[in-house]
């Protein structure tokens, strides 16, 4: 995988997150007012965090949703798990 390329699969997004030299968690804000009507502003972090590494001399880079894996990941033992049981 060449920086900027995206991992398709379950399997390559564990591959991504078990191979990463370098985990970069992604911030955002969240602005509102408290209930004394004043605004306030926090920085929360997102779902998405960037993973970088290095596979033989090249460098590789992705953006994973965490929460999408974690759905996909869950949909995926559904699916094993039923066809353990059949």
């Amino acid at each position: 995988m060449l920086v900027g390329e995206s991992p398709r699969t379950v399997r390559e997004c564990s591959n991504k997150i078990i191979h990463a030299g370098y985990f970069l968690f992604r911030h955002g804000r969240y602005s509102s007012k408290g209930p004394d009507g004043v605004p306030f502003s926090n920085q929360v972090q997102e779902s998405t965090v960037e993973l970088s590494g290095w596979h033989y001399k090249k460098q590789w880079r992705c953006t994973l949703d965490l929460l999408v894996f974690a759905e996909e990941a869950h949909l995926a033992a559904k699916e094993l798990q039923s066809a353990w049981q059949q």
